[in-house]
């Protein structure tokens, strides 16, 4: 990448030249003085970016997958998409249900929470 700056394959700018510096630039390191800046900017940031919406119907979820008969393992599995490759349990056929399974759960208490509120909604009297 010390000779091109696009991506062998599609040719996107991978990263931007620098400019060439002036004869009057100081070379005492200052350019870099900015960047502690943005590193402390980027922390304080990056705590929004977990910052998940409250939801009740989380432990639901967990429960009635469980009764499906999966395990934590197979939340782990869903969750970084790799499998246990000495586990014969897992064939495409049970991985696919598995999904399926979840996606319908997350579905299912995700309409029924919806719906509540909708009715909630409903009985509020007016003056």
């Amino acid at each position: 990448m010390a000779n091109n700056n696009t991506c062998p394959c599609c040719r996107a700018v991978l990263r931007e030249i620098p400019a060439q510096q002036g004869e009057g630039d100081d070379e005492d390191g200052s350019d870099y003085e900015g960047e502690e800046d943005d590193d402390a900017d980027s922390e304080s940031g990056s705590e929004s970016d977990f910052d998940f919406p409250e939801d009740n119907n989380v432990m639901k979820i967990h429960n009635a997958f469980l009764a499906k008969g999966y395990s934590s393992i197979d939340y782990v599995t869903i969750l970084l998409g790799r499998v246990n490759e000495r586990n014969d349990k897992y064939t495409p056929q049970f991985l696919k249900q598995m999904f399926d399974d979840f996606n319908k759960i997350v579905a299912d208490l995700d309409s029924e929470k919806a719906e509540s509120e909708l009715f909630a909604a409903e009985d509020v009297r007016l003056p």
